[in-house]
């Protein structure tokens, strides 16, 4: 038994000596067929030959091809491969480099695809393609992909895509891409990370990150990041952020930005340069008090609102919406905003909680104001508002319907357990 043993290991080592022995030339023939290396027309000088065309039943060993291989399980090169090589298990070149060699044409293998050498084509395996010197062409794997150095490059995974270098054209990979430059895309079902960005989109499930972005869009299903340059637009289902944004912000809780030429949307907008923020006291017809902070940018930003209610000292509503601000001339502004306002208990004893709501009690409200500066810190607003009350039908409530302080009901009427009431109103304050 240990004399089969040893036996093999020489055998195994004096195939892995030959595979790395120097040669100074490769001659080309025209064909070879190996069944296990060294069993073949060529012997042990097929690592030193070039062949048209090599056939390997199972295991087979060349110094290159130039137009055509395949092999039952697995094909090496030494030196390069040209044309269209094809393994059942393993295709393997560039074992040995003794000057800058060159491959090219098409590697499919039905699990592992390796290329040491500069290769301009296209890489297809069932498992792993690597390109460990340049790609310049396309890689498919069934699980990962990898190049060293990409050049105008498109990766499709279905786990990962991996460039160490390079620009890619496209990448698209069913778990996470990383590429140091793309332009074209990067597809991804849960993170897509480049350092640089540019005339290309980010397509992700989870995550896109950028250093630098060009005219670049991202969209993803939690964050996006663009840490410097300028955004065509990103949307995301949690944040976005970003440098500079020309188009549109859209995130489900936060946008943040340096300075955007266009509309962020969520419910919290962060622009630190050219943003809008306002805070307002003011007082409307159907509450004592209102205080509201404005945010975003002049032509849309949110606005949050808490307001005193009449009656109770507990009773009070919270609301928010979005608005829009223009100037009428060069001193009086216009303010569109569309607002909602829920009662809300605070401190009640009746109530179950500290902050409780008892009921839909709540004001729809449109306002269209107009503000006058007064010196540079300070504006006075009017504004007429056309309201919308709906109050849900309960006994005992803790309070009465959300209306108007005066009479000024426009309609009335029950819509199943709740009454919908209309009126006009005004409202006027000051904000900073």
């Amino acid at each position: 038994m240990m004399k089969r043993i040893l036996l093999s290991l020489i055998f195994i080592g004096s195939i892995y000596s030959q595979l790395f022995a120097q040669a100074d030339s490769i001659p080309v023939k025209d064909f070879q067929l190996t069944f296990f290396y060294p069993l073949g027309t060529g012997g042990t000088n097929s690592i030193n030959s070039s062949y048209d065309v090599s056939l390997n039943l199972l295991f087979g060993q060349t110094g290159a091809t130039e137009s055509f291989e395949a092999g039952g399980f697995l094909n090496i090169n030494r030196y390069y491969s040209k044309g269209a090589q094809l393994s059942g298990f393993i295709n393997l070149t560039g074992t040995k480099q003794t000057k800058d060699h060159h491959s090219s044409g098409f590697q499919g293998a039905g699990f592992i695809n390796v290329n040491n050498t500069k290769f301009k084509g296209a890489q297809v395996a069932g498992f792993i393609n690597t390109a460990n010197h340049s790609l310049s062409g396309a890689q498919v794997a069934g699980f990962i992909n990898y190049s060293t150095n990409s050049l105008s490059a498109v990766q499709v995974a279905g786990f990962v895509n991996v460039a160490s270098k390079g620009l890619d054209n496209a990448q698209v990979a069913g778990f996470v891409n990383y590429a140091p430059k793309i332009e074209g895309a990067q597809v991804a079902g849960f993170v897509n990370n480049t350092l640089e960005l540019e005339n290309s989109a980010q397509i992700a499930g989870f995550v896109n990150s950028a250093v630098k972005v060009d005219t670049a869009s991202q969209i993803a299903g939690f964050v996006n990041v663009a840490a410097k340059g300028q955004s065509n637009a990103q949307i995301a289902g949690f944040i976005n952020v970003a440098d500079k944004v020309k188009g549109a912000q859209i995130a489900g809780f936060i946008n943040v930005c340096d300075s955007i030429d266009g509309v962020p949307i969520a419910l919290v907008s962060i622009v630190r340069k050219n943003g809008f923020r306002s805070f307002e006291l003011s007082s409307s017809d159907f509450s004592i008090a209102q205080a509201s902070f404005k945010m975003g940018v002049r032509h849309f930003y949110n606005v949050y609102t808490i307001s005193k209610l009449p009656e109770q000292a507990s009773r009070w509503s919270f609301g928010g919406g979005f608005g829009y601000q223009g100037m009428l001339n060069e001193k009086l502004k216009v303010n569109v905003e569309a607002t909602i306002h829920q009662e809300l208990w605070v401190g009640d004893k009746r109530a179950p909680k500290s902050l409780y709501i008892d009921r839909t009690n709540l004001v729809n409200q449109l306002k269209v104001g107009i503000g006058i500066p007064l010196g540079s810190a300070a504006t006075f607003n009017i504004a007429p508002t056309f309201n919308i009350g709906v109050a849900q039908s309960k006994q005992n409530p803790l309070g009465e319907n959300i209306q108007a302080h005066w009479k000024s009901t426009l309609s009335s009427h029950t819509v199943g357990n709740k009454k919908i009431t209309t009126w006009f109103g005004f409202s006027s304050g000051f904000s900073f």
